[in-house]
């Protein structure tokens, strides 16, 4: 089911008409998904040009002169960056080679025809900016037009990070921060802080699922973006306004994966209930002092209530889907086997051996996998990754058929 089948719920971004202060307005503030896409013939055309474009972008002068850093993207003009865009960890993150900005998506592409096992070779941003504009589930379908017009067949996506916000117009900073500095809330995360920076910013819990409430007003007039506050008065805070505050969650991949959200149609799907579990099981303000033996018994802060019923306003109202984590299914080890194997290759060739036969390598790993053995503990190695990576007892072998359990599928990948 997708995002359409909600009925009576808008994923744009722009309200209706009003004047009413009191109206809290939200939506999505940032998008960003990834692609497993299949580029076939477009490749050999389209990487060149990515290529050229990147190297000439690296000369500043020249792309004051005309430019160079331009090139076609489907029918599109795309601005391509002079560098690439590196996600993840140093020692597991994901290169993707290519940065461009076309139609105000921002759009990572790997030097890759097509994916490779579970790791993406397009990735695909809406900031806050492009939100606020065309709203998320537009951004959503313009990013996948471009890559089909550019000669891109999507084999599949994944959702990546998703931020959901409130905007309180004339809604001052006060009773969020004696809320804070009282302790008033309830919270599922212990993490929480102050930031005095661009107006005062409140926050609870760490990526991969945080809570910010902040001056919002204060973020847009720093920034100095004349658009971006017009934007601001006429979308969400239904005029000029002397203060307004914004309530954000930040949601990345591994918080949705336990919420059950793997693709985006996962998400509008389950947005309502998802939304609804944040501002009412995840976090709340309170009247009074909480009983932390019994948090149950905090009566909710009149304004957290009108902070629920603005979320449930947009995001839709919950209707029992039910957030579980996702399978994984069963676990990929051939990357694992085909390291381990490279290793131990490495370390024939350092021994100065000769190219063997396989049966002689085999020997060879044999032989000093033994030695090994002998100085290692491996029952008590083993206990300690069963508690590491929380893995399941293997099945049994079928002892009618004689033979084990293997589970050698499709290599691993950095987004899981």
């Amino acid at each position: 089911e997708g995002a359409a089948s909600l009925a009576g719920v808008s994923f744009s971004n722009t309200p209706p008409p009003t004047s009413n202060l009191d109206v809290f307005t939200g939506g999505e503030d940032w998008l960003e998904w990834c692609l497993y896409v299949k580029w076939a013939d477009s490749w050999l055309k389209l990487q060149p040009a990515l290529e050229t474009a990147k190297s000439l972008a690296q000369d500043s002068k020249l792309c004051k002169e005309r430019p160079a850093d331009m090139i076609d993207f489907g029918p599109a003009r795309a601005l391509v960056q002079p560098t690439g865009a590196k996600r993840g960890s140093k020692r597991k993150g994901l290169y993707l080679a290519y940065l461009i900005t076309v139609d105000g998506l921002d759009i990572q592409i790997a030097n890759k025809a097509s994916p490779s096992g579970e790791s993406p070779n397009v990735v695909i941003r809406a900031d806050g900016t492009q939100c606020l504009e065309l709203g998320a589930m537009e951004c959503l379908q313009r990013g996948r037009k471009l890559i089909e017009q550019a000669g891109g067949i999507i084999i599949k996506e994944k959702l990546s990070r998703v931020d959901v916000c409130l905007d309180l117009p004339g809604v001052p900073m006060d009773e969020f921060t004696d809320a804070y500095q009282e302790k008033r809330f309830v919270c599922r995360s212990i993490a929480r802080g102050c930031h005095e920076g661009r107006g005062t910013t409140h926050y609870w819990g760490k990526n991969p699922l945080q809570l910010r409430i902040y001056d919002k007003l204060a973020e847009v007039l720093t920034h100095r973006d004349a658009t971006k506050l017009l934007m601001m008065q006429d979308r969400r805070w239904h005029g000029v306004v002397e203060t307004a505050t914004r309530v954000e969650f930040e949601l990345s991949r591994p918080s949705l994966k336990k919420f059950g959200v793997n693709t985006p149609e996962d998400y509008f799907r389950l947005r309502p209930d998802l939304v609804a579990h944040l501002c009412n099981e995840w976090f709340r303000i309170t009247r009074g002092e909480v009983d932390r033996t019994n948090t149950s018994r905090a009566e909710v802060h009149p304004m957290w209530t009108r902070i629920q019923d603005g979320f449930a306003s947009w995001a839709g109202v919950a209707d029992g889907q039910v957030l579980k984590p996702i399978d994984r299914g069963e676990v990929n080890v051939t990357q694992l086997h085909k390291q381990s194997t490279g290793v131990m290759i490495t370390a024939a060739v350092k021994q100065g051996m000769q190219c063997p036969t396989q049966e002689q390598f085999v020997k060879y790993v044999s032989t000093y996998t033994g030695r090994t053995l002998r100085e290692v503990d491996l029952k008590n190695e083993w206990e300690h990754r069963l508690v590491r990576f929380a893995a399941k007892p293997p099945p049994q072998p079928n002892s009618e058929a004689g033979g084990t359990a293997t589970n050698d599928q499709n290599g691993p990948g950095e987004i899981q």
